[in-house]
């Protein structure tokens, strides 16, 4: 019974790779591997949590498992456990674990994890012989980045702590990368990338393997110039104990915004905001041009106007002043948890959303410091699984870009799909600044009545 009790429940935690093959974390409070348990599955990776204790029998016999990962903690592995297997070990040296693994033939031991299969080895050698790589950014991760990257390829990185990411003009961005000469570019975002690219100073020569992870074409650029790292969606904030009081369903698509039991109860964003662009762009791609300023002026009236993107549309929601507002969902998270606003629902609409990126480029001669094996290694390990657990392990709250990562964070804890994201948008076919005015002029006709 122990035994199909934790397959039901590992089973759950399984994330689609390739070839059918599956990566596994175990639960934290796993403390025992049942006789069987994982007997000619089909596994790639495994994450045995710290604390686990024991493997019993054929656990993990005639499976396919490539990779796990051995807690010190291990006191017990039964000898038959990997049997049929060929699968390598990772911990710490010295361990039962560790010495279990070295005297099966069919079992090896590492003290650090294995390099990822799929990277081409000539790539990975010639970035050796390289010898180093050098990052320019100004991201908190990137020295973590560059510590990790360094323990599992064994290659110097330098990093150029730069203000570059907040540059809004093409010109002092131009001038901030000339004076920082580096072969990656760390976190940045596409408007950016499509300067610099227009400009002649990115290289889009190499094409990371890791990209067919990607869980949406539009997290990369068609031609190569630059990919996305982390994303981001506006989506509802609900306050799901006020809406369970006034005897409300919560909101699931965008259409349901426009119920008239949900009038004066929504915070809208000001559309002429950063953030209600891309409401708007989203809206006009998911409806046509006629039916989204329909629907745009529809929802204006029935939340009784804008208010202000801040932080306060936060606090007004998970107080029940209006109970549903449409934010951005990692800074939703960031807030109701850091308030500890536990009556607060995040929701992905049914129908999709927009995204924004966080997104990575390389740069070309004369503009890189000459490294771009390496620099084409250091982006597989950023569109890497290895990557997002890092992430998670410095505290950020993020949404990973790639499908065989860990959704751990914010999607795990509050039941987001992100699968709901849809296909819908391209933020290639945003309007120019110069059509989402004239956008804007039809919507606020439409709310004044007067249609032109």
């Amino acid at each position: 019974m122990k035994r199909v009790l934790l397959l039901i429940t590992v089973c759950m935690l399984m994330l689609p790779l390739a070839a059918g093959a599956e990566a596994l974390r175990l639960p934290e409070d796993t403390k025992t591997i049942g006789e069987e348990a994982f007997m000619n599955t089909a596994l790639d990776e495994v994450i045995l949590p710290e604390g686990l204790l024991a493997i019993g029998s054929r656990a993990f016999a005639g499976s396919s498992v490539r990779v796990i990962y051995l807690p010190a903690s291990i006191e017990e592995i039964a000898d038959d456990a990997f049997e049929d297997c060929v699968t390598t070990g990772w911990g710490q040296e010295g361990t039962y674990a560790a010495a279990f693994f070295d005297e099966k033939e069919n079992l090896t031991f590492s003290g650090r994890k294995p390099l990822n299969p799929d990277i081409p080895a000539s790539l990975l050698e010639a970035a050796r012989a390289e010898g180093k790589v050098v990052l320019f950014g100004s991201a908190g991760l990137m020295s973590a980045a560059a510590e990790r990257f360094e323990e599992l390829y064994g290659i110097e990185v330098e990093c150029i702590h730069t203000d570059a990411a907040s540059e809004t003009t093409k010109v002092n961005l131009m001038v901030a990368v000339e004076e920082s000469i580096g072969d990656v570019w760390f976190y940045t975002n596409p408007a950016r990338c499509g300067w610099l690219a227009e400009a002649g100073v990115l290289d889009n020569s190499y094409s990371p393997v890791g990209a067919a992870h990607l869980a949406n074409s539009a997290y990369r650029d068609s031609a190569g110039y630059w990919w996305g790292i982390f994303t981001d969606f506006p989506g509802f904030v609900v306050n799901k104990e006020k809406l369970t009081e006034m005897g409300l369903p919560l909101p699931e698509t965008w259409d349901d915004l426009l119920k008239p039991e949900y009038m004066g109860l929504i915070l809208l964003p000001d559309y002429q905001s950063n953030f209600g662009h891309s409401i708007v762009n989203y809206i006009c791609q998911l409806k046509g041009h006629d039916e989204g300023v329909r629907y745009l002026s529809d929802l204006f009236l029935n939340a009784l106007g804008p208010v202000s993107y801040s932080t306060e549309m936060i606090n007004m929601a998970a107080n029940g002043d209006r109970p549903i507002a449409i934010y951005s969902m990692l800074s939703a998270a960031r807030l109701a948890e850091s308030n500890g606003y536990d009556s607060l629902q995040l929701i992905l609409p049914g129908d999709g959303t927009a995204f924004s990126l966080t997104s990575v480029v390389l740069f070309a001669e004369p503009w890189s410091a000459s490294h771009p094996n390496a620099a084409g290694l250091f982006l597989e390990f950023l569109l890497s699984p290895d990557f997002v657990d890092l992430a998670y392990e410095q505290g950020l709250s993020i949404f990973p870009v790639i499908d065989n990562a860990n959704p751990g964070g914010t999607a795990a804890k509050y039941g987001l799909d992100l699968s709901l994201v849809g296909d819908v948008y391209d933020p290639g076919k945003d309007l120019s600044s110069d059509d989402l005015n004239a956008y804007l002029q039809e919507i606020w006709a439409a709310i004044d009545g007067t249609g032109e």
